[in-house]
């Protein structure tokens, strides 16, 4: 028995006498039927919950601040240790392990705790660790270049961003001691 495509190919047939293409296409419509049926079977509708039903946490704002400034603290003194020293390998590793550790790790981490209804805040807060990724490249980039005044200038930057962050921290937390 043989079975004749619409390419002109000839394929033999099974032996139960379906050609193969044939029954290719009815496993395949079985298999994708069931796939499709099997959640709606087994399995109960998601539903979108009412806003009242989220969780809300309280932040000690405080707290999550005093944990950055003592992590900025660090990563600050040993910037300006390796400056003093001219340990210019050491402080291009320093202020790609910040951008990692600081900006990405606690500063990004902590902008999300953000409340979703101070939008200005989340903006602002986002402008600031954008502005402290740009001041760790340009450390970065001082240190490549073999540069103290541009480091230096570059650290007067990042305290500065890094400052504006804290207060936006302490205007949160003052709002939500009110």
């Amino acid at each position: 028995l043989s079975f004749k495509t619409n390419f002109g190919i000839t394929l033999p047939s099974d032996k139960v006498g379906i050609p193969r293409k044939m029954f290719l296409k009815s496993a395949l419509t079985s298999t994708l039927v069931s796939g499709a049926l099997s959640p709606a079977l087994f399995f109960e509708p998601a539903f979108a919950k009412n806003g009242n039903e989220f969780e809300t946490k309280s932040i000690d704002w405080a707290e999550e601040c005093n944990f950055l400034q003592n992590d900025y603290l660090k990563i600050s003194s040993k910037i300006r240790e390796d400056l003093e020293a001219e340990n210019w390998k050491e402080l291009k590793t320093l202020s790609q392990q910040a951008d990692m550790a600081f900006r990405k790790g606690k500063m990004l981490a902590l902008k999300k705790k953000f409340p979703k209804d101070k939008r200005a805040e989340r903006e602002k807060a986002q402008l600031l660790i954008n502005a402290v990724t740009f001041d760790l490249i340009a450390i970065n980039k001082g240190s490549r270049l073999e540069s103290i005044e541009t480091v230096q200038s570059s650290i007067e930057m990042l305290d500065k961003d890094v400052e504006e962050f804290f207060a936006l921290l302490f205007k949160l937390q003052n709002a939500s001691n009110e």
